[in-house]
């Protein structure tokens, strides 16, 4: 695409964000990058994401306080972490899968997890809805 460059994967624009604001978000400021030293898109305190799309970080939840995502076979759960008698929270549970590996997007807010039973990769929310299939059957190599 004209004015981007990249690898397939990751696309970045060729003009820098100094030159053309619009690249950045308007939650987000175009700084130098501390340890490239190149201009790119940050987002501001109180938002998260790439500087080119920021959502505002919601205020305490389940969600933000420190915690771990586990796949363990049907079920997908939040282990708040510090102790604290605090309990395992199912994100996910169901009795026809077999959760193998799993993969956060933090500013989607989105847990990805691959499912052995159903050779299938999932998604689904933090807390569980829109859960659906990201990719099918057909991407398993026999």
């Amino acid at each position: 695409m004209k004015g981007f460059e990249g690898d397939g994967y990751r696309c970045r624009s060729t003009v820098p964000c100094y030159q053309d604001r619009s690249i950045c978000d308007e939650n987000a400021d175009c700084a130098p990058d501390s340890v490239t030293q190149e201009w790119k898109c940050q987002c501001r305190t109180g938002f998260q994401g790439d500087g080119q799309q920021c959502r505002a970080v919601s205020s305490p939840s389940a969600l933000a306080k420190e915690q771990i995502i586990v796949a363990k076979g049907m079920y997908i759960i939040q282990i708040p972490l510090g102790g604290g008698g605090s309990s395992a929270i199912p994100i996910t549970v169901d009795p026809f899968q077999t959760a193998t590996g799993i993969d956060i997007d933090c500013p989607s807010q989105k847990v990805y997890w691959s499912d052995v039973g159903t050779r299938s990769i999932k998604i689904a929310n933090y807390n569980g809805s829109e859960r659906t299939a990201f990719l099918d059957d057909g991407w398993f190599i026999n």
